[in-house]
């Protein structure tokens, strides 16, 4: 069930005291993995968390619970408008892997819709912990992204789909230090965006520490995407605010190679 998230940064964070950290896992993901949710699902299965923590806010959820239809169905006509301008029939349009992705981005995230098919099979705790402000203004944008005017400059672009094992590596590279920080670091920054990424890594943290001290689980998972996991980023991530160990960081990819109670 979707917190109330109430957090507002303020003064110097404080992370809670290690014993309560101890038995958290974060765990990044690569937010447009087709293989995302079978993903999580074995990790959660191996894991057993009593508390699963998710990247995405109260805002959010209720957004796409109250507006998904509507947005699809938009979306849906864009892309035939769209089609027709370019001389596409509306079918291949559909399966333009830049049209996958924005379908996936106004859809509920994989991270927590497998999060709540196992809150209801094992009995855990399900939390979205994300900053709703935050979301508010990404998800005010959302206009634009399926704008048939946009969705045209996508079926302009090569059909090639990205390859999921190749942004994992570049995300491993990156959380190891040995590649060079990413475009949307190294780009220029109003102050306003400045704020606004800084503070919702404090809000993820604090409500990720608030949860944890309330429930005090054996065992607990983060699910988000992988710059969550960075440890010297642009500003502090979520993974640096709280303090946690490398060796309790995890990129989803890898959990196909941990075998069934690799946890236990």
């Amino acid at each position: 069930m979707p917190d109330d998230d109430k957090t507002f940064p303020g003064g110097a964070f404080i992370a809670p005291e290690a014993s309560i950290l101890s038995g958290l896992l974060l765990v990044g993901t690569v937010h447009d993995d087709p293989a995302g949710f079978q993903r999580v699902c074995r990790l959660l299965r191996c894991y057993r968390p009593r508390v699963i923590l998710v990247e995405i806010s109260p805002y959010s959820f209720a957004h796409r619970k109250a507006h998904g239809h509507a947005l699809r169905k938009s979306l849906s006509a864009n892309v035939a408008a769209a089609a027709a301008e370019a001389d596409m029939e509306p079918e291949r349009a559909a399966r333009h892997p830049r049209i996958a992705g924005v379908r996936r981005q106004l859809g509920m995230p994989f991270e927590y819709r497998a999060g709540e098919a196992f809150s209801r099979e094992a009995g855990a705790e399900l939390h979205a912990v994300d900053d709703s402000i935050f979301s508010r203004r990404w998800i005010s944008t959302w206009s634009d992204l399926i704008s048939t005017r946009n969705l045209a400059i996508l079926l302009s672009l090569s059909p090639e789909a990205r390859s999921t094992a190749r942004a994992y590596e570049e995300a491993r590279r990156r959380i190891e230090g040995t590649a060079p920080s990413t475009r949307q670091e190294l780009r220029e920054w109003s102050d306003e965006d400045e704020q606004l990424w800084r503070r919702r890594e404090r809000v993820l943290a604090e409500n990720v520490a608030r949860v944890l001290t309330q429930s005090r689980p054996e065992r607990s998972v983060y699910l988000g995407g992988w710059q969550r996991l960075v440890p010297d980023g642009r500003f502090p991530s979520l993974r640096r605010l709280l303090g946690v160990e490398p060796s309790r960081c995890l990129l989803l990819d890898r959990v196909e190679g941990i075998p069934g109670g690799a946890f236990a």
